[in-house]
């Protein structure tokens, strides 16, 4: 039994245990009379409530203190110079996320520029062929060529492969269009040659008008 528990002897029977607390409650409830018996550990006879009636009525509830509330800070006044100065830091601060932005997007257009299509070939429009000679340092693999219009507009024809070095002349009634329809060069001229790699990259390239060249 603990020190602080209180065990009541009423109508013949122990009831218990009780705390202070329980006795000032049954005493403000009247349930408790000045003749009631209590014992505690470590007592070796019963005794009357009366004699620690006044611990009884003077009993209150301990009530947990709150935490003092955290001192607010001064609020100083913020001057005219400090808000210019923040306000041109934002500013600044989108400048320079801008200028990242931008070249952010400059280097992946540059990165697809440079996986883009980069051939050089030498194009020359007879009066009824066309010639193409491969000037880079690899073989062309895989090539459309496209007369008079970008892809899928125009009349084009496919070169499969063309080592370095070497030329490939080709019919211009061997171009055609999207509706099978033949180039006619007795009326019609070349005004644009554009190549598409295996990729899909298309580009359009230069290219020289000789009538007089030599044919096949």
């Amino acid at each position: 039994m603990k020190r602080n528990e209180f065990y009541l002897l009423q109508d013949g029977d122990t009831q218990g245990p009780f705390t202070l607390e329980d006795l000032h409650k049954m005493w403000m409830e009247e349930r408790l009379t000045l003749d009631t018996l209590y014992l505690q550990p470590g007592m070796k006879r019963c005794q009357s409530i009366d004699a620690i009636l006044d611990r009884i009525v003077a009993y209150k509830k301990a009530v947990p203190q709150e935490r003092p509330p955290k001192p607010k800070l001064p609020a100083y006044p913020i001057s005219a110079a400090e808000r210019h100065r923040s306000k041109w830091s934002k500013i600044r601060l989108l400048i320079v996320s801008l200028a990242f932005l931008v070249v952010a997007v400059f280097a992946v257009v540059q990165s697809a520029r440079e996986r883009a299509i980069t051939l050089h070939p030498e194009i020359e429009c007879l009066a009824f062929n066309i010639r193409f000679t491969n000037q880079d340092k690899k073989e062309w693999l895989d090539l459309t060529v496209w007369l008079n219009g970008s892809p899928p507009n125009g009349y084009a024809h496919r070169i499969s492969r063309l080592k370095t070095g070497k030329s490939l002349v080709i019919p211009l009634r061997d171009f055609l269009d999207q509706r099978g329809t033949r180039f006619e060069p007795w009326r019609m001229k070349v005004r644009e040659v554009g190549i598409v790699d295996g990729d899909g990259h298309y580009k359009t390239y230069p290219s020289t008008f000789n009538p007089m060249g030599e044919e096949p």
